[in-house]
């Protein structure tokens, strides 16, 4: 074993390799490939932007989950449909929402606010999106693809 003098991070904190992974997954036939040079003579990688839905675990005691902890009940109940599609799209959510869509770049392309249904998306480009849903129960993560 040699020790080595490079730290990195894994792909999947990079967004862009993340999204590629994603669509690799939903039928488009191209490789993932990260947002920054991966070889030799490479830059020193930036932190990535990593965020936990439980919040930091700095300062935070070493936390134990029991089964029992765990709640099966859907906490966020979106539905987009048709999806794919090749118009504009139908977000259902129980009740009052926001929405926004962002590209495979994590740049978000629109938003909007809703009640129980709303159309979004007429104005979207083809490609392959994340709706990401926001309720008073939580957060809904939905992946689009434009046709």
């Amino acid at each position: 074993n040699i020790r080595s003098t490079q730290k990195l991070y894994t792909l999947m904190h990079d967004t862009q390799y993340r999204v590629a992974i994603a669509w690799q997954n939903s039928g488009y036939n191209q490789p993932p490939h990260p947002s920054f040079y991966l070889g030799t003579g490479m830059a020193a990688q930036t932190k990535p932007n990593v965020v936990t839905t439980a919040g930091s675990a700095a300062g935070r005691e070493e936390m134990t989950l029991n089964i029992e902890d765990i709640n099966t009940e859907p906490s966020v109940s979106a539905v987009l449909s048709p999806n794919p599609s090749s118009q504009a799209f139908t977000i259902k959510a129980s009740g009052k929402f926001t929405f926004n869509i962002t590209d495979s770049m994590g740049t978000v392309v629109e938003s909007g606010k809703g009640e129980d249904e709303v159309q979004a998306g007429l104005n979207l480009e083809k490609g392959l999106f994340i709706v990401q849903v926001i309720t008073e129960n939580g957060i809904s993560n939905i992946k689009f693809i434009k046709q």
